[in-house]
């Protein structure tokens, strides 16, 4: 994460409803380096988070590989030696591929050079034999902070707009995600007409249907539009714009999560320039009823939590919770993140004890342990690992 430098600590959120609590982990091994941006994805055949690459104290990009076993009580950092290495960059696209039990890699930022290298790149997970492969295929101008998810539906990955060379896209593409004849796509667009931006949240719905929501346009306005896109035809995708005057606000950097038990998104923060004061925090909730469609204003119960930007954001399927992490009001990090609970109609806000403080970390739901890990750093970058045990609501850190 970053909180005035890059930040290095971690953090779990154990998920039991009503008894949330934060732990710093002090996981043993020798931790990576303070970083942000890095790709991240969740393990789940292995039990593990991986974290790939970055920026760094020394303002430079990161390429090494590392993961965190999230064995219970015996959580362990070890740096991987992988065959093969793409381009250290920092705010690429990386998913995790249910299917294939692999990560893909797309592009990213290089701070060096200044430009997005033309990269993506295949990670397989199997354990101690992992190897990066480079697809090398022609597809998409390079950028960063694009939406890139996985379509486990259409078994295919989901590309749309970020910041390239000189400007925010608009453009989407499908990787196929067949291993061995991956190729992208550009899915031809119809339906109603996005701004290009960068910066947006997205999922993927049943049905191969991706949501979208906010942004930046790469110039000086957060946008506040939200669409959905069908993408079941395959190559085409239609696009339908949820521009309602009575929605959020133009944002970037918002959390969005797929409340499946509601048939909602839930849309909470994010960060807004348009108020001619610079950067702020975005504290409002918002559900996205995806049936109708219709944007609803939450008015939580509980105390609401201290505006933070940026911050990280998971979902506990099994208790229909947004677990909302720590971040920054723009000027020093905070402590205090919080869970939303996501009962239709009362929804209401509860704070966690042990709460971390810093922005930006990353963070995993760890269901073979009932609990939410966060890799990030404290203000003062100490190299630490915690989670938070979702069945006891108590935080820790691991040594």
């Amino acid at each position: 994460g970053y909180d005035g430098a890059p930040l290095g600590d971690l953090w779990a959120l154990s998920l039991v409803s009503g008894q949330e609590t934060w732990t710093p982990l002090t996981a043993s091994g020798t931790p990576p380096a303070a970083r942000e941006g890095a790709g991240t994805v969740y393990d789940p055949v292995a039990g593990r988070m991986i974290v790939f690459g970055g920026w760094g104290v020394a303002d430079a990009n990161m390429s090494d590989l590392w993961e965190l076993d999230l064995t219970s009580g015996a959580e362990a950092w070890r740096q991987l030696a992988p065959t093969g290495t793409p381009t250290g960059v920092w705010n690429p696209g990386m998913a995790y591929d249910s299917d294939n039990n692999r990560a893909v890699l797309f592009s990213g930022w290089h701070d060096d050079s200044g430009s997005n290298p033309d990269q993506l790149w295949s990670l397989s997970l199997v354990k101690d034999a992992e190897a990066w492969t480079d697809l090398a295929q022609t597809g998409p101008e390079p950028r960063d902070s694009m939406v890139f998810v996985y379509d486990s539906v259409g078994k295919q990955f989901l590309m749309y707009s970020g910041y390239g060379s000189t400007s925010a896209s608009s453009d989407v593409w499908s990787l196929d995600a067949t291993p061995g004849s991956e190729a992208w796509t550009q899915v031809t667009q119809s339906g109603d007409t996005l701004i290009p931006r960068s910066g947006a949240e997205g999922v993927v719905m049943a049905g191969s249907i991706m949501f979208i929501a906010g942004g930046w346009d790469g110039a000086d306005d957060e946008l506040h539009e939200s669409a959905t896109m069908d993408t079941s035809a395959g190559g085409l995708g239609t696009w339908t714009l949820h521009q309602d005057v009575m929605g959020p606000t133009g944002r970037y950097r918002s959390a969005v999560v797929l409340d499946e038990a509601n048939d909602r998104l839930v849309v909470y923060g994010g960060t807004s320039s348009n108020t001619g004061f610079g950067d702020i925090a975005l504290g409002d909730s918002w559900s996205f009823a995806l049936g109708t469609p219709a944007w609803t204003m939450l008015t939580p119960g509980g105390t609401a939590p201290e505006k933070r930007i940026p911050h990280s954001f998971i979902y506990d399927p099994m208790r229909g919770n947004m677990i909302l992490g720590t971040g920054s009001d723009a000027d020093v990090g905070l402590g205090g993140s919080e869970i939303l609970n996501l009962s239709a109609g009362t929804e209401s806000w509860q704070g966690t004890s042990g709460a971390p403080t810093f922005g930006g970390e990353a963070g995993v739901v760890d269901t073979a342990n009932d609990r939410a890990v966060f890799y990030g750093c404290s203000p003062l970058c100490a190299d630490l690992t915690r989670e938070l045990a979702l069945d006891t609501g108590v935080g820790a850190a691991l040594v």
